[in-house]
């Protein structure tokens, strides 16, 4: 064949298997089943691949996904790109909660990308669970957060709100009343508020904390000072705090 090396193709799948996709990208096994349904196409010059470009329109997805159904509420298109990718209209029904997604990830001439989560903290565990990433914890409460990008993360802003939670590990009390609001503006995150309950005592917390410190760059000196800052105070707790961790006879 001669230059410019150019590829099309055409695929249509009603009832695609998700399981392998998910054991690839990590999941547990049997942690993640189901099918989707998609068409999808792709074009481009093989000798420039900044030209392959692939557009995919889902059109059903049912999946179980630590117990979870994750359901699409309507038909949505993604584009992707070599360096790029498009999400128009992308609605997700996960548990008990909802995630949308819409817009152009780096080059944002027409929308930025941009995302919401509105539901529930034990949706967002199990589905942490189900790759691995979250311990064995449980927890309730109402979890809102939102996300934009205009052109990568240093350009993003975020916000994330926690109300009446409570997270519990096997063995250990219970954190309650938990409230919290967090946001992220490209270079520094931070907790604007935080207070819970435990074991009878209060905690009241808040930090700001630069990206810096979460990507360091090994044997690199960083160019501008990443100091962060984290206040927390501890009141009402008694040595009685100390049970799960020490003897109760070097309490007593």
């Amino acid at each position: 064949p001669r230059a410019p090396f150019a590829a099309r193709g055409i695929a249509v799948v009603n009832a695609l298997d998700i399981q392998p996709f998910a054991l690839a990208i990590g999941a547990l096994t049997d942690a993640v089943s189901g099918t989707v349904g998609l068409s999808a196409s792709f074009e481009g010059r093989l000798n420039e691949p900044a030209t392959l470009r692939a557009f995919v329109n889902l059109q059903d997805v049912a999946l179980s996904v630590g117990g979870l159904p994750v359901a699409l509420e309507r038909p949505a298109r993604i584009t992707i790109g070599t360096d790029d990718f498009t999400v128009d209209d992308l609605a997700l029904a996960v548990g008990q909660s909802a995630f949308t997604a819409s817009g152009r990830f780096i080059d944002t001439s027409t929308a930025p990308l941009r995302a919401a989560f509105s539901g529930e903290l034990a949706d967002v565990v199990a589905l942490g669970r189900s790759f691995g990433a979250v311990p064995a914890v449980e927890a309730s409460g109402r979890l809102t957060a939102t996300w934009e990008s205009r052109g990568g993360i240093a350009k993003a802003q975020s916000t994330a709100s926690l109300s009446n939670a409570s997270i519990a590990m096997a063995g250990y009390p219970a954190v309650e009343a938990l409230q919290a609001t967090a946001g992220f503006d490209g270079t520094t995150l931070t907790l604007e508020a935080l207070s819970a309950t435990w074991q009878g005592g209060a905690i009241d917390a808040r930090a700001r904390l630069p990206r810096r410190l979460f990507e360091p760059d090994a044997g690199v000196a960083p160019t501008s000072p990443s100091n962060g800052r984290v206040d927390v105070t501890i009141s009402g707790l008694t040595e009685q705090a100390l049970v799960p961790w020490l003897p109760a006879a070097t309490i007593a």
